[in-house]
Formats: structure tokens, C-alpha cells, sequence
């Protein structure tokens, strides 16, 4: 059993990865006819003539950590190019692609709250109670409820 502070970090880490899938989303339809980026730094890139970003700020780059998680993101596996990265709307530096999975583990394993989780396009988010790190294919891993 967890404890609050806990309990805490691990619902930051789901609600992390919610705001990933959302952006994910409103970057597909809105700006990569239909492809999902590879990389946090394209979400954060506002669509050209917006200062709105797709995903908070503070999620720029692979490794980054929120609420003690370190969060990576990148295509899925056997993911095909969708739209070239210089006809994204943000001039992305990645090419969009069919699918992505992200993944957030604890960045501190001594804290607690220390399973790790993960999403892909599906936006179901599964979960890893011993908090290593999940991998695309979600092996090791149960849906979370």
C-alpha cells in the first residue's frame, strides 16, 4: 500500500500521460493529418500562428520528469511515416507517424508511489506494479483502470 504523497506522484504520472494522449490527438487531427508526433519537442511547438502548445512545456524533452516520473515518448514500433515533418503545422522536426507510445517510470525509486505507466494511440493506459520501465508492446504490463 501507498501512501498520500504516494498516491499523489502516481495520479500526476496518469494525468500526465492523459494530457499526452490529448495532445497527441488535437496534433493529429489538427496538424499532421492524422500522424502522431515521435518526440515531445514537436508537441511543444505551438501550430504556426498560435502560442498554444499541444503539451505542457515542461515535457520538451525525453527524460523529462513531472511529479517525480521521468516521462520518454516516441513512434510505436512498425509505425509508418504519415505526413512529412514540413507539412506539419509547426513545422515539426520529426516526421508524423501512424502510431506512439509513451511511458512514465519513477525517476526516484526510493519515493513512494512507485509503479510505472504507459500509453500508446489507443490512449488506454496500462500499468507495471514493479516500476521498471515499460516497453512498446506493453510487455510486463496490465491495463489500468
Amino acid at each position: 500500500m501507498i501512501n498520500a504523497l504516494g498516491a499523489g506522484r502516481e495520479a500526476g504520472a496518469v494525468g500526465t500521460l492523459r494530457a499526452i494522449v490529448s495532445g497527441q490527438i488535437a496534433f493529429a487531427v489538427t496538424c499532421a493529418n492524422g500522424g502522431y508526433a515521435q518526440a515531445f519537442a514537436d508537441l511543444v511547438k505551438p501550430p504556426r500562428g498560435s502560442s498554444a502548445a499541444f503539451i505542457p512545456a515542461d515535457l520538451a524533452a525525453d527524460g523529462a520528469v513531472r511529479f517525480s516520473y521521468a516521462f520518454t515518448m516516441r513512434g510505436g514500433d512498425g509505425t509508418a511515416v504519415v505526413t512529412n515533418a514540413a507539412e506539419t503545422c509547426n513545422g515539426s522536426e520529426r516526421d508524423a507517424v501512424s502510431s506512439f507510445f509513451a511511458e512514465g517510470h519513477p525517476a526516484d525509486r526510493t519515493l513512494p508511489g512507485g509503479r510505472s505507466f504507459a500509453v500508446d494511440e489507443r490512449g488506454k493506459i496500462y500499468v507495471r506494479a514493479d516500476g521498471e520501465p515499460i516497453t512498446p508492446g506493453m510487455a510486463g504490463a496490465a491495463e489500468f483502470n
